[in-house]
């Protein structure tokens, strides 16, 4: 039996990372739906603040463990953490 890993894909355009319900859940360390269910306001998800308190927290652990502060490598770390996952990015 072959263990397939899941994928999590960003996508860069123009230089800016597009990130999914999948990716905004790793940084904020909430499951994809609960992004899902989050209420949008003048076309922007509504965040709750614990959410945002976390994100920060997980995002110095992943700095003080990778040494970067770029988003994508805090992505790459809590990716196969908390889901067993690997990050595919690609560029448009």
């Amino acid at each position: 039996m072959s263990s397939q890993r899941e994928i999590f894909r960003v996508k860069i355009i123009d230089g800016e990372p597009m990130l999914d319900k999948y990716c905004m859940g790793v940084l904020l360390g909430v499951e994809p739906d609960a992004m899902l269910a989050l209420p949008v306001e003048d076309g922007k998800s509504k965040i709750p603040r614990d959410w945002i308190k976390r994100g920060r927290r997980r995002a110095r652990e992943a700095m003080a463990h990778t040494g970067s502060d770029a988003m994508l490598d805090c992505l790459r770390y809590w990716a196969p953490k908390d889901h067993g996952a690997e990050l595919e990015v690609t560029y448009q």
